[in-house]
């Protein structure tokens, strides 16, 4: 039987307790964390950081996106217009 992986994507929008949401992610222990765009301020306020933070990066405060390459995040820049990764 493969065993599973489990990838926790966190996109913006209201997290709700990152106390309870920073307990998941090590209760779970998932293969990777990613974040799009504006799930980076989740993860700070957390004091986590993702495996992969992608998107456009127009939603992201310059001070968390330097905080995230400072922490040795890999960061993929990826252009508004492909719209991939847009969450409404």
């Amino acid at each position: 039987m493969a065993m599973k992986k489990v990838v926790f994507i966190v996109a913006g929008g209201e997290i709700g307790d990152a106390a309870f949401f920073r307990e998941q992610i090590e209760e779970v222990a998932p293969a990777a964390v990613i974040c799009a765009d504006s799930g980076a301020s989740h993860l700070k306020t957390a004091g986590l950081v993702p495996d992969l933070l992608v998107g456009d990066l127009d939603s992201i405060a310059g001070e968390t996106l330097r905080h995230f390459e400072k922490a040795g995040c890999r960061i993929v820049r990826v252009p508004y217009f492909l719209g991939a990764f847009r969450v409404h």
